[in-house]
This record gives C-alpha cells, structure tokens and sequence, in this order.
C-alpha cells in the first residue's frame, strides 16, 4: 500500500462470497468476461482429450480393437492426463485472479462432514437414475438408442474393471466435479450468474454421454450433474459431489464385472 492510499475495505471478499445464487455484480468488464470464457472452455478439457487422442492416434494407437470395441488405452491415457491438465489450469487460473483455491473448491466447511454427506447423496443418486430410467421407457423409449453400452465391454475382467475404475474414480469423481465447481464459480463471477452456469454444464455434461452411451445416458447424466451442481452450490465445496460421484461410478464398474 502506498502512502496516501486507502486500503481495500477486510470485507470485501465477504460481499462477493455471499452474493446470492445467480448474481453478478455491475463492475465485470468485457476483459474479465473474455478470460472467464477462456478458461472456461479450456477447463472443459475437450481440447486437451483431442490433442492426447490425436497424439496416440499418430503414434500408432487404434482407437478401437480388431472387435470393434472400444480401446481401453484410448479410453484411459486421454482422461487421466486431462485430469491432471485440468487440476493444473483451475489451480492456475485462481490463483492468477488472486483467488485461493482451497476457499473456492473446497469452502469452509469441515471435510469429514462433506464426506459423509457426499456418502449419503449415492442412494439419492442411484434412485434419480432408476426413477428416469422408468420414466424415459414408458414415455420415451426412442431415446435408448444404444442397445448396449460400450464402455460394459471394457469391464469385463478384473484387469480391465481395475483400469476402468481408476478411469471412473478419478477421471469421473474427481475431474468432472473439479471441472463443475471452477465452471459454476467463473459463471458467478462474470458469466450470467452461476444458474446459468448450472444449466449450461449439466446439459453439456449430459451431452458428453450421448455419442458413446445414448441419449438416454445423457439425460441421467444430465440429471445427476444438476443435482452435484445444485449441492457444490449449496455447500460451496467440491467435496460432497466428487465423493457420491466417485461411489456412483465405482458401484457401477463392480456391477459390470459382477454381471459380465
């Protein structure tokens, strides 16, 4: 602080932290709106899955099997270096802006008691998916448009189940909600409000499912990063939706091998 200059009001930080839902405040300029979009799109980590994909590729990786099956390597290398290039540019992007990584993603709520709820979020969960898949068979079966799932057909040993677990744990739970808490910040801060941001990546979230699982995937999906979306608001940390996400896609991968 320079002399004669009066320092920022302490409480400063307080304001912006309890702004209610949806809210942006009136001094976002063109320039912070620019950069949030970047990094926004950078977090979403497509770029960074088609540069890791197009290098194996050139490398000599098919991306399928002699089967037709997906390739568990070109399911796997992409997501997990994307989730370590993802941790990295949200770290980065905070604490370019100033801001502390640990306040934003985490909060200020004692973790053992986000991880218990974060336990407790998974027969939520498991129940959001089982009500829309009745829903979605007897009003819309058209959208099962993927008889059967092609990621199943990665699980099918313990080998592959193990892989796939990592994959889904860390590339699922982790990523995905490191992603979602950072994307649904930004939009607080300068792009339209965090509701926005809520809507706009829970259905990019479920479209990320369609191509490979189905659109009906992609509307559970949807469902359920709405509602990890909704608690990461609520709570103000990661913890809780990355926990109940990561049992979410770990159940799911057991079951696969069970019943493989």
């Amino acid at each position: 602080m320079t002399d004669g200059q009066a320092p920022p009001p302490a409480f400063a930080d307080d304001i912006e932290a309890v702004a209610p839902a949806g809210a942006v405040t009136a001094r976002v300029s063109w320039h912070d709106r620019a950069l949030s979009f970047v990094e926004v799109c950078l977090a979403t980590g497509l770029l960074t899955q088609v540069l890791v994909a197009g290098a194996m590729i050139a490398a000599g990786v098919p991306m399928r099997r002699p089967d037709g099956s997906l390739s568990l390597l070109m399911v796997a290398v992409p997501t997990l270096v994307d989730t370590v290039v993802t941790a990295v540019l949200v770290v980065t992007f905070l604490r370019y802006r100033g801001e502390r990584p640990r306040d934003v993603l985490l909060g200020r709520r004692p973790p053992r008691g986000e991880v218990v709820m974060g336990v407790g979020l998974v027969p939520v969960v498991f129940l959001t998916v089982a009500l829309l898949g009745a829903l979605v068979q007897a009003l819309a079966p058209w959208l099962h448009d993927v008889p059967d799932n092609p990621l199943a057909d990665l699980m099918k040993t313990p080998w592959s189940a193990l892989v796939m677990g990592v994959v889904a744990v860390v590339g699922g739970g982790v990523r995905e909600e490191l992603q979602r808490g950072f994307i649904l910040h930004r939009f607080g801060q300068h792009l339209g409000g965090r509701t926005l941001g809520l809507v706009v990546f829970s259905a990019m979230f479920g479209l990320g499912h369609a191509e490979v699982q189905g659109w009906d995937a992609a509307v559970y999906t949807g469902a359920l990063g709405l509602i990890w979306g909704v608690v990461f608001l609520a709570r103000g940390s990661i913890v809780a939706p990355m926990v109940s996400h990561a049992i979410f896609n770990a159940i799911q991968v057991a079951w696969q091998l069970a019943t493989a």
